[in-house]
């Protein structure tokens, strides 16, 4: 049986004369004006004091928060907090989103398809060194971010399609930022946890028989990608946030490898992170680089198991001169 709020019996209550109709206030149901017994007024209790009170508005409060929650989780939504330690962002409020409709707005098609497989081919397969295929991957951040483009593969495109590909696939790009929800009084934490929400709601882990890399707008298009395909496109939409990031090419005592971004941070907020303090060795920037696992949420960067097994081997900024050298 549930519990069932008693107040204390020494309280006031409302009353309501049927005589003179008067309404009063008082622990004795006289009423003041004719003297007649009034009935009192049924859930008008009045508290003695302030840790006293109607159980209603709790349970109303209950009542919605629980059915705010069946309905999160009807649509597939999660419900994030607000990590800003200044406290000038409102809390993350999930987004009803149209899944067919984010899927029609950012695929691509066969013409942009073919442009990075002519990339791949001809610009990607020269790359052999570690460094080079982390530039490479950077490159193609950068295009689809409207900052780069392959000169000669460009002008067959124009010639063969019509248009420019940096263009479409940009397009795509700021319509994937637009469905993370960011606004302009976000802080730099609450960018990266909007766009990690968004990225790992929308794509798929899936491994490849070739290690390719993609643009982001094909892993867009695709919805899935193995680890080099969620760096590339989280990093690129780090880049638009304006927060500054690098790909990070990183082992394990077991050899395997593994991609992951990079960004140029303090902290982030009340979550926790691992960091470099220093990583001009491989040429970025002065200052702290924290470590983003682009297939988890912000609250999942501090994942010891995870991040610690991993040791870095390369790192190459999301900026056109050091991604070009």
């Amino acid at each position: 049986m549930g519990a069932v709020f008693h107040p204390d019996q020494d309280e006031k209550h409302q009353y309501r004369c049927s005589m003179c109709n008067t309404v009063f206030e008082s622990k004795n149901p006289e009423c003041p004006i004719c003297g007649t017994t009034a009935t009192r007024q049924i859930g008008q209790t009045i508290q003695k004091s302030e840790n006293k009170g109607s159980i209603a508005p709790l349970v109303i409060i209950i009542i919605l928060v629980a059915a705010g929650f069946i309905i999160y989780n009807d649509l597939g939504l999660s419900q994030l907090v607000d990590s800003s330690e200044q406290g000038t962002n409102q809390p993350f409020i999930p987004l009803i989103r149209d899944e067919n409709k984010i899927h029609n707005d950012l695929r691509i098609g066969n013409s942009l398809f073919s442009y990075y497989e002519t990339i791949r081919s001809e610009i990607g397969s020269k790359y052999r060194t570690r460094e080079e295929q982390c530039k490479f991957a950077a490159q193609l951040a950068l295009h689809d971010m409207h900052q780069l483009y392959w000169k000669d593969v460009e002008e067959k495109f124009g010639k063969d399609v019509g248009g420019e590909s940096y263009k479409l696939a940009n397009e795509k790009l700021l319509k994937a930022y637009e469905y993370c929800g960011i606004t302009d009084s976000d802080s730099d934490v609450k960018k990266i946890e909007k766009i990690l929400d968004f990225v790992t709601w929308y794509i798929e882990y899936e491994p490849e028989v070739d290690d390719l890399k993609r643009a982001p707008v094909e892993t867009l298009s695709l919805r899935s990608g193995d680890c080099d395909d969620f760096s590339i496109l989280t990093s690129a939409l780090f880049e638009l946030g304006e927060i500054d990031c690098a790909l990070g090419f990183f082992e394990n005592n077991s050899g395997e490898a593994h991609l992951m971004v990079l960004v140029h941070l303090e902290n982030l907020g009340k979550y926790g992170f691992y960091k470099y303090e220093d990583l001009s060795m491989f040429d970025l920037s002065q200052g702290r680089w924290i470590i983003i696992e682009p297939q988890a949420t912000i609250e999942y960067q501090a994942d010891e198991e995870w991040i610690k097994q991993w040791t870095i081997q390369m790192a190459v900024e999301i900026d056109f001169e050091k991604a070009t050298s």
